[in-house]
């Protein structure tokens, strides 16, 4: 592991025609940063806190809207932002700072949220509502790449793969504040007060990070330029084009001649043209991006050649990150590192309410108790070891812990009746005595499976985030490490999407067996990509 030489007061910008050059940091303007492990923690909560708006509570709000089922199914494509961050991450590169990004999008996110408390108090605005929740989401993508950005730019390296355990905690915290006690107010009190509170939150984190983030970036273009930019008749002339083919791609979405266009591709398997009818418009965005995905890989090199042409910063960010060594294995690491997560994510209650029975509230015990004590310690320790003794020391037994833990919830299927059966009470019983269960068995064996869960996750995570930071190169990180999340992103999405197909026609014990398989070919890949030992360095095998 290499430490970066440049002290966290300086950063990396790039002049037109030039490379990579350092220049001191302008002066904070009497205010005092605070610690990088207090502000690292804020701003990966405020990165989770809109993200789980958006993505946990619009389902809730359509559903309590007595919304249609196309319309609750319709809060999918709210997701769509995050899949399109790799076009959005070269502009905050090229514009203005990562700091006055954060800290602009959080007033703005505040401002959002205000109105939308005002939205919610009214009757039949469906479409309202939509429109800000879509608001919020590419306010809270466009954060996400600033938040991101300003982790790899203001901290050391050294000190970004030590405190990486502090991310993933201060995210979930973030959730839970939302799915938990938010939507609970919500409930009770109302989505007008829910949404008013949700702003006070924003305006909090915004007054703390607007007092103590770092000033650590040089300002390139101002941000002034990037408006008028996006005022130019060529820049409103592509977004009329890109609104006609939405409000197009949604005639055809809602139309009765669905199924009558499956089938026509499918042509004579009618059971896969009804299969077909019931996937999700993000499923089909997610298709489509994970072909133009594909063909981007396999025409890398053409790619790189008609970029390099090009003298534009947004260009110049994406062959950056192509003339590194071996960028399409990057690529393809990226899109398999977190494979198997992703199709555990939406299996894994299903799973645990078909096969053992588990109630909601049975599986709420196990996951929020000690389950979120594990998904939170997990990262944190993950951090702290890969900072001691390095990625390539903690990165086998980190991916082992996280995709071996498929195979137990593989041994739990085998065994899902004898488990089932532990549930049966027998105290007293055999006398004709009311039955008492004063142990349940089958909710501690599902609590150790859970545990397992998130303590594999948390470490694979932990093992994740810092490749993905080795794979940034310096003048485009916010840009480089949005192109890779918009790329997990998308397979985290088809795993998700295809998961309940693939469960259903295999069964669960032979499911969980086949998702372990998927991950093998990801973690062989460990062997042939670079980075692992540390930024920049070849890959282990295949040089």
């Amino acid at each position: 592991m290499s430490d970066d030489p440049s002290p966290p007061s300086q950063t990396t910008t790039t002049s037109p025609g030039s490379g990579p050059v350092n220049g001191p940091a302008p002066a904070a303007a009497g205010t005092r940063a605070a610690p990088p492990g207090l502000w690292t923690a804020t701003t990966y909560f405020a990165q989770g806190f809109p993200y789980s708006i958006v993505i946990n509570l619009a389902n809730l709000y359509f559903v309590a809207q007595k919304a249609s089922l196309e319309a609750v199914g319709l809060t999918s494509l709210f997701h769509l932002p995050w899949n399109l961050k790799a076009f959005v991450g070269p502009f905050v590169d090229a514009y203005g700072t990562k700091r006055r990004w954060l800290v602009g999008i959080e007033l703005l996110l505040c401002l959002a949220l205000v109105v939308f408390s005002f939205v919610a108090s009214l009757s039949d605005v469906l479409v309202a509502a939509s429109v800000m929740f879509l608001v919020v989401a590419v306010l809270s993508a466009t954060h996400d790449i600033a938040i991101d950005g300003l982790y790899l730019e203001a901290i050391d390296k050294k000190d970004q793969e030590r405190l990486v355990g502090l991310r993933a905690p201060a995210w979930r915290a973030a959730m839970l504040l939302v799915t938990g006690p938010m939507a609970i107010l919500c409930d009770k009190a109302g989505w007008a007060l829910g949404f008013g509170l949700m702003a006070v939150v924003v305006a909090l984190l915004f007054g703390f990070h607007a007092a103590f983030l770092p000033r650590t970036e040089i300002g390139k273009k101002p941000l002034l330029e990037l408006l008028q930019r996006a005022l130019s008749r060529r820049f409103a002339g592509t977004a009329v084009v890109v609104a006609a083919g939405i409000a197009v791609a949604r005639t055809l979405w809602l139309s009765e001649g669905r199924l009558a266009l499956a089938a026509a591709f499918t042509g004579s398997f009618p059971d896969l043209a009804a299969k077909m009818d019931k996937l999700t418009a993000e499923a089909w965005i997610g298709l489509a991006l994970l072909t133009l995905m594909l063909v981007g890989l396999a025409l890398l090199p053409l790619l790189r050649r008609r970029l390099s042409q090009s003298t534009s910063d947004y260009a110049r960010s994406f062959v950056a990150f192509l003339e590194q060594p071996h960028a399409g294995r990057v690529l393809v690491y990226v899109i398999t590192f977190r494979v198997g997560e992703s199709f555990l994510q939406t299996m894994r209650y299903p799973f645990l309410k078909a096969s053992l029975g588990l109630t909601q509230t049975e599986y709420g015990v196990a996951q929020g108790t000690l389950g979120t004590i594990a998904a939170l310690a997990a990262p944190v320790v993950g951090g702290l070891l890969i900072a001691r003794l390095g990625l390539r020391r903690c990165i086998w037994p980190f991916l082992l812990a996280m995709n071996g833990l498929h195979l137990t919830f593989c041994a739990t299927a085998v065994f899902a009746t004898q488990i089932s059966a532990a549930h049966t009470p027998v105290i007293g019983a055999a006398l004709g005595m009311h039955a008492v269960t004063l142990v349940d068995v089958r909710l501690l064996i599902v609590s150790a499976v859970l545990i397992i869960e998130n303590i594999g996750a948390g470490l694979g995570t932990a093992a994740f985030m810092v490749y993905l930071i080795r794979c940034c190169v310096p003048g485009h990180k916010a840009a480089h490490m949005a192109l890779l999340t918009s790329v997990m992103s998308i397979s985290f999405t088809l795993a998700g999407v295809f998961s309940g197909f693939i469960a259903d026609f295999t069964g669960f014990p032979l499911y969980w067996a086949l998702v372990f398989v998927i991950t093998i070919p990801g973690m062989a890949l460990t062997l042939w990509v670079p980075h692992i030992d540390e930024p920049g360095a070849p890959p282990a095998l295949g040089r």
